[in-house]
């Protein structure tokens, strides 16, 4: 079976404001509108998730709040602490203990780990930019399989906003 990675990079955030930490960084306009385009970019090209793992900050789940609306069904959601200032192993261990059998996963984190996922796993070097999403593709019976060797997952496309 083949399974689809999206890695999305939460859009365009605010700098901090004096006493606001990076984690309450909330998307500035221009990101609202990036994040809308992206949600239809996504639909558009036929990536519709069976499940959406995302990180816990304020931007990441503003850029989801953008996506899901264009989206025809009530995806599956998963907001973890996890997936922020995280490292690759921790978003292969995401993808796998809670992707199960899904066959389109769509994981919106940050960079750096973004950009170190897809080089460790597809061998491919990109910049990911803010609203940015990674295809990845591999034909693996799980997820677990499909993530046992660095440079298992082809890189099939990068949707930019």
């Amino acid at each position: 079976m083949t399974r689809r990675l999206l890695l999305m990079r939460h859009a365009k955030s605010t700098p901090a404001k004096p006493g606001m930490s990076d984690h309450e960084r909330p998307l500035e306009e221009k990101g609202v509108d990036d994040a809308s385009a992206a949600g239809k970019k996504l639909h558009k090209h036929g990536y519709e998730p069976d499940i959406v793992l995302c990180s816990d900050s304020t931007r990441t789940l503003e850029t989801w709040a953008q996506i899901k609306e264009r989206f025809d069904k009530d995806t599956p959601f998963i907001k973890s602490a996890k997936l922020y200032e995280a490292s690759v192993s921790a978003y292969r261990n995401m993808i796998i203990s809670k992707g199960e059998n899904a066959k389109t996963i769509l994981l919106i984190g940050h960079n750096p780990t973004i950009e170190q996922f897809v080089a460790t796993f597809s061998k491919e070097r990109t910049e990911v930019k803010p609203a940015d999403t990674v295809v990845l593709e591999v034909k693996a019976s799980d997820w677990e399989a499909a993530l046992d060797m660095a440079g298992s997952l082809k890189l099939a496309e990068i949707i930019r906003c």
